[in-house]
């Protein structure tokens, strides 16, 4: 996904990616909010958010319903490249696109530290991402993944093995709860670490499970690859089907509705995926 330009001129190519992720934000948001009003408007009670603001937060992103909480993360990401194509064709020199957007980082770092937020489309969030992204531009640029082999092995249990100690010193010796949703980053060096290792250790993993021929390990190999390929799907419907699953459920004598409304829409993605990828599914992931 990381960096797809579809032209070099920079207007363009931030209109492009305008086009391809905000209308999906917009639409997402807006389905899931219209089928609670209606169901508050059918029962005679009143909407479980207040209409008149709604439209400027979704607008903005900023306190969303919990229904389309998940949403953040399509305008952070879309926030975070435009930041990146900005300085990437401003800077000609890799040394100074670093340094920019690093102090970029920094004072969003700072801002969080002075709890200052900056929630209109997650920017602030997008400041403090911009290093990890980059880094992300880099491994696809350089085809890092590609150049992953066994002699890299020993380089791969190293990074294990410090991710490890830095998520231990995290969450249980300093007791952080980290949560980029909840602009609680913990320690900010510890946290870039588990941030660029996790990223490196996912791909050395995913390289080495695309090696593997043995039948047993495939299956669960290519359902894990299966979700990741419809990523996007999964992350725009699942609080929206849960919602919906979750209301059938109850009318039922079932227990423990959470878990197995939650499996249903796990399983549910698997046709939805397909429909979804259909010509009149485009639509609804806005791909034109």
């Amino acid at each position: 996904y990381l960096f797809k330009y579809k032209t070099d001129k920079v207007k363009d190519t931030v209109f492009y990616k305008i086009k391809t992720l905000y209308p999906l934000y917009l639409l997402w948001a807006i389905i899931p909010c219209m089928t609670l009003m209606i169901q508050s408007l059918i029962a005679g009670q009143p909407a479980p958010f207040n209409t008149l603001t709604l439209p400027f937060k979704i607008f903005l992103c900023i306190d969303l319903p919990s229904i389309i909480g998940q949403l953040w993360f399509i305008v952070a990401l879309l926030t975070t490249e435009l930041l990146w194509i900005i300085i990437d064709n401003i800077f000609k020199k890799q040394k100074t696109k670093f340094i920019c957007l690093c102090v970029l980082a920094a004072s969003g770092l700072l801002l969080n530290y002075c709890n200052i937020q900056l929630p209109i489309f997650r920017l602030g969030t997008a400041l403090i991402m911009l290093p990890i992204f980059y880094i992300g531009v880099q491994i696809k640029r350089h085809e890092v993944i590609n150049n992953i082999t066994a002699k890299n092995l020993r380089w791969l249990i190293c990074g294990i093995t410090i991710y490890g100690i830095s998520a231990f010193l995290q969450i249980k010796i300093f007791g952080y709860k980290i949560s980029i949703f909840g602009n609680n980053y913990g320690i900010y060096p510890l946290f870039y670490i588990n941030a660029i290792l996790g990223t490196f250790i996912f791909f050395a993993f995913t390289k080495a499970a695309s090696s593997i021929h043995n039948k047993i390990i495939k299956i669960p190999l290519s359902i894990l690859s299966f979700y990741g390929e419809n990523s996007t799907i999964l992350l725009v419907t699942m609080n929206f089907l849960i919602y919906l699953v979750q209301r059938i459920l109850s009318a039922l004598p079932i227990a423990n509705i959470s878990f197995w409304s939650f499996l249903i829409v796990v399983l549910l993605q698997i046709p939805l995926s397909k429909l979804l990828k259909s010509k009149f599914g485009r639509v609804l992931l806005c791909k034109y």
